[in-house]
């Protein structure tokens, strides 16, 4: 980890008031009659600025330089990343509502654990001093208070800190409020909020790019999303749906990454938007991080053990990700909340290959092993065989040719090509909007996708020789980039198949993938001639069917049941090695069918 970085965990401080009986005019908008002027004043105390803003019949929402602001007509949410002076905002706000002739009823303050905490001035190296802030900006008339710090026994670093005061015992609002703090971001998933070098987009014009191929814009596809996207990374987005707000803010730099969702909603609604598990699932889903915590507040809803419990239940199934803890606490005006702490039900290590794959008839699908370390994808990527599957974002320079696009052209010395020809392909595929429930299995045997490769050969900008192959790959799910690696043979004299050879000046690639939320992102290419300790023995048979080795991630327990547990160390008597097995060409069995496919299982260590 970083020595130091930018701090991501947010602090988080919510006011609820209520219009002052004495008045008889009650503007309906509030605290929203609140000018741009006064606001900005309040912020520039806390060391943050609006950069953008959306608003509809319910409330405003500020995306701001750290995080978030909401103004509703009598409630006032912002959060606020960094080393951002967040407590001082309470008696401006306070002040700010009393002009509007709204009284403070309930205050709660709450953060996760810092990542770089001797970062953090003053009060916010200590929680017992930030109680100690929050509690002289209060009236005396929220009499009920209480301060708590919720240490999970798994991870102590990670607790969830909350200090509630209130007028009233019981909570004045119906909602119930989900905050998720995510730790050690998939770095596939982290790059996607990365602007590119040479990027001329705006900062908007590129938040939403950011949206749309992160699959943040499918977390809820009712909601009006604000985003923006920061330089030279970052990003943040408010989400208006009626009176639900939601909000994402993104810390993509390796070594301290950072993502926290939050988002507030009703329990008993019959729309399905109230479902917690189904929306914290498209959302994690989004980073795939090592370490989740999630803090749920039921406000004026009752505690549901049984919506703690789905949600438990869902993360498994459908991530992976095991409730290691779970943590309850009651706060006057607040309610209950409810702290849970997640990491992957497997431990999450490098997949080692010791010896590479020399079958020209075998398919390799690494598709799903995404910590592979670099031996290993070299392996795989150099392996002579029929075609193979890894995670990956950029075509390896194993392929001396390469563009980034489905197509590419090399330009020949002039000189006589064999009829037949041999080379070596990669393609990148790279996912937009998907169905978030597809899930991340998928069985060989029983789906497959179509790809497309075209040759031409050219001679002084004439097509003289053309050829076409039609492949099929494993089916791919879910929405990272993936790299497609075959071996194929090409003649390019159709139209003359008695000529041995032929000169050529240039040869085209393209490359199609016949799945419609599929693209080919960039290819390449390597002739085999060039290097003859690729070309492989021209007497294996190529009609012979594909014997598959199907690298699996184990996701067989995903459905909560967890046979095996990370912490008891025993799966650290499984070693993640493949080997494939040499057979005696006398001892094979003569069916063909038996001896068509081989599934070999990769073990987590």
């Amino acid at each position: 980890m970083a020595v130091s970085g930018f701090e991501g965990f947010e602090k988080r401080l919510e006011l609820r008031f209520f219009h002052d009986n004495s008045t008889t005019n009650k503007n309906p908008m509030g605290l929203r009659l609140s000018d741009f002027e006064s606001l900005d004043q309040v912020l520039t105390q806390v060391q943050c600025t609006v950069v953008s803003a959306v608003a509809n019949h319910s409330f405003d929402a500020y995306v701001l330089s750290e995080s978030s602001l909401f103004v509703y007509p009598t409630k006032i949410i912002i959060k606020t990343c960094g080393t951002t002076q967040l407590l001082k905002s309470i008696r401006p706000f306070i002040h700010l509502a009393r002009t509007l002739n709204l009284t403070l009823r309930a205050c709660r303050y709450s953060r996760g654990s810092f990542i770089f905490p001797n970062s953090q001035p003053f009060p916010y190296t200590s929680f017992e001093d930030e109680v100690v802030i929050v509690e002289e900006s209060l009236p005396k008339s929220l009499r009920h208070r209480k301060a708590s710090v919720m240490t999970p026994s798994n991870n102590p670093s990670r607790a969830w800190h909350v200090f509630a005061a209130s007028a009233d015992v019981e909570p004045d609002e119906r909602v119930v409020v989900v905050e998720v703090c995510m730790t050690e971001l998939d770095r596939v998933s982290a790059r996607s909020f990365s602007r590119r070098k040479g990027d001329e987009k705006n900062s908007d014009s590129a938040g939403k790019e950011m949206t749309r191929l992160s699959g943040i814009d499918m977390i809820n596809e009712n909601a009006f999303i604000c985003d923006f996207a920061f330089d030279p990374c970052g990003y943040s987005m408010n989400g208006v749906d009626g009176e639900r707000y939601s909000t994402i803010h993104v810390t993509p730099e390796d070594g301290f990454s950072y993502a926290s969702f939050e988002c507030g909603l009703s329990l008993y609604e019959d729309d399905g938007r109230g479902d917690i598990a189904e929306v914290l699932t498209r959302a994690i889903d989004v980073f795939r991080p090592s370490c989740v915590s999630i803090a749920t507040t039921y406000g004026g809803e009752d505690y549901d053990h049984e919506v703690t419990k789905r949600v438990e239940r869902v993360l498994a199934k459908k991530l992976g990700l095991k409730c290691r803890s779970r943590l309850m606490d009651e706060f006057p005006g607040s309610g209950t909340v409810v702290f849970q702490s997640f990491t992957p039900r497997r431990k999450r290590t490098k997949k080692i290959i010791d010896s590479s794959f020399h079958n020209p008839k075998i398919c390799l699908n690494f598709a799903y092993c995404f910590n592979l370390d670099q031996k290993a994808r070299k392996l795989i990527q150099t392996s002579a065989c029929k075609h193979a599957v890894l995670p990956g974002q950029e075509v390896p320079a194993h392929f001396t040719h390469r563009a980034t696009s489905g197509s590419l052209t090399i330009s020949l010395i002039p000189r006589p090509f064999p009829s037949s020809f041999r080379f070596k392909a990669c393609i990148l595929l790279s996912k937009g909007n998907i169905n978030p429930k597809d899930s991340v299995s998928v069985d060989v045997n029983f789906s497959s996708v179509a790809v497309t490769c075209r040759v031409r050969g050219k001679q002084n900008g004439l097509t003289v020789g053309r050829g076409s192959t039609q492949l099929q790959m494993l089916a791919l799910y879910g929405r990272r980039e993936h790299l497609y690696i075959f071996e194929e043979s090409f003649s390019l004299n159709q139209d003359c198949p008695e000529a041995e050879e032929t000169t050529f000046s240039e040869l085209s690639f393209v490359f199609r993938v016949h799945d419609k939320p599929w693209k080919v992102k960039g290819c390449g290419v390597r002739l085999l001639e060039e290097d003859p300790h690729c070309i492989l023995d021209e007497k294996e048979n190529e009609d012979e069917e594909c014997m598959g080795i199907n690298i699996e991630a184990n996701n067989e327990n995903a459905s909560g049941e967890d046979d095996e547990d990370d912490d008891d160390g025993g799966d650290g008597e499984n070693e993640a090695r493949n080997k494939t097995e040499e057979e005696e060409e006398s001892g094979r069995d003569e069916n063909a069918e038996a001896r068509t496919r081989k599934r070999m299982r990769l073990n987590p260590v």
